[in-house]
């Protein structure tokens, strides 16, 4: 595998990792909260880098169902990630003063809080649509093959932890900081980390399912209007 390859296997898994740390806040810190923030924007622009040729063949070639709705998740994730940082320092910047912007407090926080919901959402959808892409890089890395049985299970586990993600949705109540119908984000400081890491590690998986699952759709659905005999 090529250097570039590895780097890249790696940053996906540090991005993983991180993404559901980001989302407790309250609960790990505020200064935790804003240094993995940064470190998970520089890692998203090396992963742009590593990926430039997506950039640069974005205007090439046609597009089917898959990577229309691929692409749009790619632009909108690109524009959180840039309002995610962005506001967040105008909100605090005490933490790391040299990056301070000037600007309103308020309308930061009303930017931030439902961009930094929607990034969870669109990020764990984007590892769905790229599954098979990063297994298929795992798998030259670690040099493993999974049996068939294991990956049934797996699939099975996938579901069940879906189904209490959807649980951990309503229960988050994620969609009223999507909306911006709640304006602050309530934590109950509390509560075990296990507990709020298990709720948003089964919401990333079952976002990532769905993404797996629309990808397979949306490729199917590409593959036979492809073959559709032209009048």
């Amino acid at each position: 595998m090529k250097p570039s390859r590895m780097v890249a296997v790696v940053i996906d898994i540090l991005m993983i990792v991180i993404l559901p740390i980001l989302m407790s806040y309250i609960l790990v810190g505020k200064a935790t909260h804003i240094y993995l923030g940064l470190t998970m924007v520089l890692l998203f622009i090396i992963h742009h880098i590593i990926n430039r040729r997506w950039l640069k063949n974005m205007a090439k070639g046609s597009y089917t169902p898959l990577r229309s709705v691929s692409t749009l998740i790619n632009l909108l994730l690109i524009g959180v990630m840039f309002a995610m940082p962005v506001s967040g320092l105008i909100m605090d910047g005490q933490i790391v003063p040299a990056l301070h912007i000037t600007g309103s407090a308020a309308t930061a926080r009303l930017v931030h809080l439902p961009v930094a919901y929607w990034g969870f959402v669109l990020l764990s959808l984007h590892l769905g649509f790229q599954w098979n892409r990063l297994r298929g890089s795992l798998k030259s890395v670690f040099n493993v093959t999974v049996p068939p049985a294991v990956s049934r299970f797996l699939r099975a586990a996938a579901c069940l932890i879906s189904l209490y993600g959807v649980r951990a949705f309503i229960k988050r109540d994620l969609w009223s900081y999507m909306s911006l119908t709640v304006q602050f984000a309530a934590f109950n400081k509390k509560e075990p980390l296990l507990y709020f890491f298990a709720d948003y590690i089964a919401m990333m998986i079952l976002f990532a399912s769905i993404g797996f699952l629309a990808a397979m759709y949306l490729q199917k659905a590409g593959a036979k209007r492809s073959t559709r005999p032209r009048p």
